[in-house]
């Protein structure tokens, strides 16, 4: 099932740190696709999906919502189709897929991973972010997000990975210190916010730092 994601409709609806962030993850997917031809899935209205193009990538942004895809053909241009991350197939595969802050939303995400290899050429690069579930779920063991089915720490969406990928490394953005015990991490969550005060910008992670968001780097086998 995959239930409606408003922050993936409209980036101008985001607030200034989702918008930040998500902004952040593409100027980072941009370094590796030029000349790359890239697939965008679950691209939203298309903004990620216009910066890879102008990175110089080939790219082709794929989404769910009919409505979502109307908007961004509209907007971009036509190099947008409706499709369901868990099923979507094309007659040529990609060298690179990037998929951000999607996964955690779709409670099938081994059909997502297999779908995903599949579509990739042997040694296709995949970049896939999720939420860090160490920040991000609390204390009662819900992610915060009602409409997030699961979330994953990065060993957790490694470990998932391994069976079709190799994983080369992972990136974090809102980096803060690593902190054991959750209710301390909860306590310097509330007080520091560094959710809002830690860099969106995704870079390799501190030894004692983790991010709030992170994206896996692998390459299909």
């Amino acid at each position: 099932m995959i239930p409606h994601i408003p922050d993936r409709i409209d980036i101008t609806s985001c607030s200034k740190r989702n918008r930040d962030d998500h902004i952040a993850r593409y100027t980072f997917a941009c370094k590796y696709a030029k000349g790359k031809h890239v697939l965008d899935i679950a691209c939203g209205t298309g903004y990620g999906t216009d910066m890879l193009r102008k990175s110089g990538a080939a790219v082709l942004g794929v989404d769910i919502s009919q409505d979502t895809i109307k908007k961004a053909k509209q907007k971009y241009g036509d190099y947008f189709a409706t499709g369901d991350i868990r099923t979507f197939q094309s007659k040529q595969k990609f060298d690179m897929i990037v998929c951000f802050e999607t996964i955690e939303h779709i409670s099938e995400y081994h059909e997502v991973i297999q779908n995903l290899y599949s579509l990739l050429k042997k040694n296709g690069r995949l970049l896939i972010s999720s939420p860090n579930k160490r920040i991000t779920k609390p204390l009662i063991g819900k992610p915060m997000v009602s409409f997030h089915a699961q979330e994953f720490t990065p060993k957790e969406l490694t470990f998932l990975l391994n069976e079709k990928f190799t994983v080369q490394g992972y990136f974090a953005q809102r980096q803060q210190p690593r902190i054991p015990c959750k209710i301390a991490r909860s306590i310097y969550g509330k007080i520091c916010r560094p959710q809002h005060r830690a860099s969106p910008v995704v870079t390799k992670v501190h030894p004692w730092n983790e991010g709030r968001y992170f994206i896996v780097l692998a390459t299909a086998k």
